[in-house]
């Protein structure tokens, strides 16, 4: 494992944020970044995707470094900061994170947490949705772009179906191809919970246009669920799994099945422990 050492301004504490990470290779790495500097505690539901020359951190629920009194950190609250971490060598270092020209309120999301952020390439993610309350879900889409003066949202016209606003779902990249044999990227959302149920939804989100459809399929659809995963295995099947199925932690039920949906027949199957994956096509 590698040891790293932190300097610079230290990253508050928080939960239900993300990590997005930039680089300038495109060399591929595993989802966990576990270990890569600050501490596993004041971090949750962190997402990097390539080897890194910076990490953007935004938003989540902690404490709020622009109410400091006397040194102390006064309150705890939902967050719209944003934090760029660096590394040279095993040296990470956290600076408030720059901006480009524009930054107004009506240029950047509202403070929140519990949203989905996608990485769609090496400079450029995706959020979408959260939460401001527990009564107050969202279903706004922002992009966030690497630039040589600093970091830009804006906030994207969705066009087809309108999702509902919701909070805790799970989102992936996904790429697919055509009849023709062309590629096509797009980012597949499922599930998530509202003020007061859970979903079981599912949506593919067309990145080139904005425009959702809804692929719910057929077969073993998993059950309304949030907190859970999602994750395209090859070109042919996003497999969720994990979650909260009812809302809450007492008496919670689990899950321990794998589904797997195929992306071009739109059929859903379940599958338990040992069994094998469905079939990839040549």
């Amino acid at each position: 494992a590698m040891h790293a050492t932190n300097k610079g301004m230290d990253l508050t504490c928080r939960w239900s944020h993300k990590a997005l990470a930039f680089t300038e290779k495109k060399e591929e790495i595993n989802n966990n970044n576990s270990g890569h500097g600050f501490e596993s505690e004041v971090k949750s539901s962190s997402a990097s995707v390539s080897v890194s020359v910076s990490v953007l951190v935004w938003g989540g629920y902690g404490y709020d470094c622009s109410r400091r009194n006397l040194g102390k950190l006064m309150s705890c609250g939902r967050l719209n900061d944003v934090f760029d971490l660096t590394r040279v060598g095993n040296v990470w270092s956290a600076t408030p994170g720059k901006r480009c020209v524009g930054d107004t309120k009506a240029t950047i999301p509202c403070k929140r947490q519990h949203f989905s952020w996608t990485p769609i390439n090496i400079n450029r993610g995706v959020m979408f949705a959260g939460r401001t309350n527990p009564n107050k879900g969202l279903n706004d889409l922002w992009t966030i772009a690497r630039m040589e003066n600093g970091y830009k949202f804006k906030e994207m016209k969705q066009n087809g179906m309108t999702v509902s606003p919701r909070w805790r779902h799970a989102t992936c990249r996904i790429t697919t191809f055509d009849q023709k044999g062309l590629s096509t990227t797009g980012i597949f959302l499922f599930g998530g919970r509202d003020s007061s149920k859970c979903l079981n939804d599912s949506f593919i989100l067309d990145t080139d246009t904005w425009t959702w459809r809804e692929v719910n399929g057929v077969g073993d659809r998993p059950s309304p669920r949030h907190s859970h995963t999602v994750l395209q295995v090859d070109l042919n099947h996003v497999v969720v799994f994990g979650g909260y199925l009812h809302g809450g932690d007492a008496n919670n039920p689990r899950d321990q099945a794998l589904y797997f949906l195929n992306l071009h027949t739109k059929k859903w199957r379940r599958v338990f422990g040992d069994a094998p994956p469905p079939e990839r096509l040549p």
